[in-house]
């Protein structure tokens, strides 16, 4: 839902704009601004202006999947070098474009992970599909894939990449 339905650009992110229009596609109304200082912990007070300059992060709304899935991305890169290699050699190791839960778990326990792989992969895959894509595993990963870009070297994070101003 988060890639889907609320970080509409894949940046990691989710900005006002975006949370209006991910409402709006829900049907849901009401004081969405309210709501979004809610979540921000913004004072009542904060001018409208301010509303803007404010976004969350995936770990603002479910901290401990985050936790989970910053884990095992950073197993696999320490293992693999990159999210695209550890998709290509330690996941998707038949070529078939998609891994379903065995694969999946083969390939987080080989690199180290120490949680759960299985409930990590329910969580990741959309709806009732037996099997995760490239692009549902990792967007950057599949941007840097359909580039032909394998050590992902366009896909470098900024330093301040996903922190709070």
């Amino acid at each position: 839902a988060w890639d889907k339905g609320l970080d509409l650009d894949g940046n990691g992110r989710l900005t006002f704009g975006e949370f209006c229009i991910a409402l709006d596609r829900l049907g849901l109304f009401g004081d969405v601004k309210g709501l979004w200082r809610d979540l921000l912990k913004l004072e009542p007070e904060k001018k409208d202006s301010e509303l803007s300059m404010g976004f969350l992060l995936f770990g603002d709304l479910d901290a401990s999947t985050d936790a989970e899935l910053r884990e095992m991305r950073s197993k696999l890169t320490e293992k693999h070098g990159n999210m695209l290699v550890a998709w290509l050699k330690g996941l998707d190791t038949s070529g078939s474009g998609m891994v379903n839960e065995e694969q999946f778990f083969k390939g987080c326990v080989d690199a180290g992970y120490a949680g759960n792989p299985r409930s990590l992969f329910r969580k990741m895959k959309p709806g009732k599909k037996a099997h995760l894509t490239l692009s549902e595993f990792d967007k950057k990963a599949y941007l840097a894939y359909s580039r032909g870009d394998f050590r992902m070297l366009s896909e470098v994070e900024h330093p301040t990449y996903g922190k709070k101003p």
